[in-house]
């Protein structure tokens, strides 16, 4: 038996080819689903974004930071809120513009319910890191963002700020990519 040679191999191969006659080879990038990287999920009360709200985190996974739920109370229709993601310190990274996410809210509700605020550019960001959740009043009545208000210290990886003043942890969620 005559032995094959890999030019008549690629001879027969070439017409299949330009026929679309094989299945077309396709390379995905490996994606993993978001996990859940830091929360602080105790509500007991709630306060207004009206002026000066902002929870920090310290980012425990590195990867890429794709959403942030937040539990926001007493929201009325066609209001409307922003969280700013800003970076406070970074091991590697300089301060950057701080990525921005609206929303608006379709239904009036006195309940406080979590709010998923999705990244349109997902933020890369580094075990360690220390990361600023400001919310933003933009338009209509100012929401209440849900808070433990009991002693302790529920996120010790972070500081709530309301009005200039430190105050036990706002409730928080964040999900990253590995």
């Amino acid at each position: 038996m005559a032995a094959r040679s890999p030019i008549r191999f690629a001879l027969f191969l070439a017409p299949l080819f330009v026929l679309g006659l094989t299945a077309p080879i396709r390379v995905r990038a490996a994606t993993s689903a978001p996990v859940s990287d830091q929360a602080q999920t105790v509500v007991n009360a709630a306060l207004s974004v009206r002026k000066g709200t902002n929870q920090t985190f310290t980012v425990g996974m590195t990867g890429t930071l794709t959403r942030v739920d937040l539990p926001l109370c007493t929201r009325a229709k066609g209001n409307s809120v922003v969280l700013q993601v800003v970076r406070k310190s970074s091991p590697q990274k300089s301060l950057s513009i701080p990525e921005q996410i609206a929303l608006s809210f379709g239904v009036s509700s006195y309940k406080c319910n979590w709010d998923t605020f999705t990244l349109a550019a997902p933020m890369s960001v580094t075990s360690g890191e220390v990361l600023d959740l400001v919310v933003i009043r933009v338009k209509g009545f100012a929401p209440l963002w849900g808070v433990d208000n009991k002693g302790g210290d529920p996120y010790p990886r972070g500081v709530g700020t309301w009005q200039g003043h430190t105050i036990n942890d706002f409730a928080f969620r964040t999900w990253v990519a590995p």
